[in-house]
């Protein structure tokens, strides 16, 4: 595996339209994701010196964000990082002019989506699920139809009016399920499981650095605001686009043993395409 010659780029636009890609800039990032949906992933870039033209096209309302990043000796820029564009600013550092722009993964869908619905006694879980996801108008990540609840019923109904993030984490509070939004599309799988994603093979030859560390994890049910500390590992990389909260990763390494499997709970991608770092820091439990 090739992990040599950094790539970053930005594409910007009206969300259905073809936007601007930024590439030949220098460009960094801070992404930070969990996989708890109540509060959007998010993301803050920087671009050097772009021209005033530019400069305004990027303040224009209600634009999204895709930032693509990679190795150009590997598979190249792959998406890791889509959102809603929520603040911009110009930083003026003479002779330089930085433009600073922060975004949050589904974060229109989350302050927007609302329903109200009205269930009798004895109704099936999947069909609340369903309509609650579908609330949202976002595209699934998840295959519901493959999640196992087809069991589940709410005894005593389920009546609701507000916000749909609300509805989301008191259905899947009752169903045992975590649910988020990653790259502005919906995921949903069991508690204390992962998404079925294919697993990404983590070792000294694939970008591991340095020696796992065990840790505390602050986390939490997708049901419950209540915080939680588990044990777990903090685990450092050169840039990993795919990996994604509930996805998992096979780890080896003197530490944790020789492909042990992992959950990721959290993650943050730091790159920039010039200096600095360019690696992603996963928090993880053995599963």
């Amino acid at each position: 595996m090739s992990l040599y010659g950094r790539i970053i780029q930005i594409e910007i636009g009206k969300a259905g339209t073809t936007g601007r890609s930024f590439s030949d800039f220098h460009i960094s990032f801070d992404i930070k994701k969990t996989e708890f949906g109540k509060e959007p992933n998010t993301c803050k870039v920087t671009i050097t010196n772009l021209s005033e033209t530019l400069r305004s096209f990027i303040f224009a309302e209600k634009q999204k964000i895709i930032v693509k990043a990679g190795y150009l000796e590997e598979s190249g820029p792959e998406v890791i990082y889509v959102g809603d564009i929520t603040a911009r600013e110009n930083q003026i550092k003479r002779p330089e002019i930085i433009t600073v722009i922060d975004a949050g993964d589904g974060a229109e869908s989350l302050s927007k989506s609302k329903l109200s619905i009205a269930y009798s006694p004895g109704a099936q879980g999947n069909q609340i699920l369903k309509e609650v996801v579908d609330s949202f108008k976002l595209p699934k990540k998840t295959n519901l139809s493959l999640i196992d609840i087809k069991k589940k019923i709410f005894s005593n109904g389920f009546n609701f009016n507000g916000a749909a993030s609300t509805a989301m984490n008191k259905v899947c509070k009752n169903l045992g399920l975590n649910w988020s939004i990653q790259n502005d599309e919906l995921k949903v799988y069991k508690q204390f499981n992962h998404d079925k994603s294919l697993a990404i093979e983590l070792n000294s030859n694939t970008g591991l650095i340095g020696t796992p560390q065990q840790t505390k994890i602050t986390t939490q049910e997708s049901s419950d605001s209540q915080s939680l500390e588990i044990d777990g590992w903090s685990v450092d990389s050169l840039l990993q686009p795919k990996a994604e909260p509930g996805g998992i990763i096979l780890l080896s390494s003197s530490s944790t043993g020789q492909n042990k499997k992992y959950k990721i709970i959290t993650v943050q991608h730091t790159g920039d395409n010039m200096e600095s770092d360019f690696k992603s820091t996963l928090q993880v439990v053995e599963i």
